[in-house]
């Protein structure tokens, strides 16, 4: 091969005599001649050189074109093949700024969905809130019949809203306020009352079973909360 050959020699593509020598020596740079000011130096003087002959090549393929009959077949069969990829690149183009455009509206879509069903739950979760605090201020009377509106209206939109249209990451939380938010501390909050005005009612019996169900509703609330936000 008219190369320098040891017993560790690799040959990489053979048939193009590409020669790799395995060397310690090789692992010091500062041993390559490549390497330092006067690599540096050989290195401008090889792209100067090949510059120079793509220059050259470069007169002698526009001479070839101007002057052979042939030139004209290649130019448009060239200029084909270019065409086909540029048609091929703005389709790609077209169709990532379609997608673009159909995702960011979709995103958009489930942001307003989770705003409102936000504002729906956050209404529920301030009037139990406000029940609770009633309670506690006044534990001999009876529950404002305002605070069943409140809840009855934010539930009543709650299940208009579709759940094949709402984002798929509160459909579960949803899923567990169903079939009526809130229907179960509203339920007890209800005997409740009723026994102010039942003979022999008492009233404190009710008390911590409507604490206890006005808490496990807010957990919920709060679970289906995160997930909007």
């Amino acid at each position: 091969l008219g190369l320098p050959q040891e017993a560790n020699d690799l040959f990489v593509a053979e048939p193009a005599l590409l020669h790799v020598r395995h060397s310690p020596g090789l692992t010091d740079f500062s041993r390559l001649p490549w390497y330092g000011r006067r690599g540096a130096g050989q290195v401008v003087a090889v792209i100067a050189f090949s510059i120079s002959l793509a220059a050259i090549g470069g007169w002698s393929l526009l001479r070839w074109l101007s002057e052979s009959s042939a030139a004209v077949a290649w130019v448009q069969a060239v200029g084909s093949i270019l065409a086909i990829f540029a048609a091929m690149e703005v389709g790609r183009r077209q169709i990532a700024a379609h997608w673009n455009l159909e995702n960011k509206k979709q995103s958009e879509k489930e942001r307003k969905f989770l705003i409102i069903i936000g504002s729906l739950l956050r209404s529920m979760q301030n009037a139990l809130n406000d029940i609770e605090k009633e309670l506690d201020n006044h534990p001999g009377a009876p529950v404002s019949s305002y605070h069943f509106d409140r809840i009855k209206s934010a539930s009543d939109a709650l299940l208009k809203i579709d759940l094949f249209e709402c984002p798929l990451v509160i459909v579960d939380p949803l899923l567990m306020l169903f079939p009526v938010p809130c229907q179960d501390p509203l339920a007890i909050i209800q005997l409740f009352n009723k026994s102010f005005y039942s003979a022999g009612g008492r009233p404190e019996q009710f008390l911590p079973s409507v604490k206890n169900a006005i808490t496990v509703q807010r957990l919920t609330l709060d679970h289906a909360l995160e997930k909007c936000r």
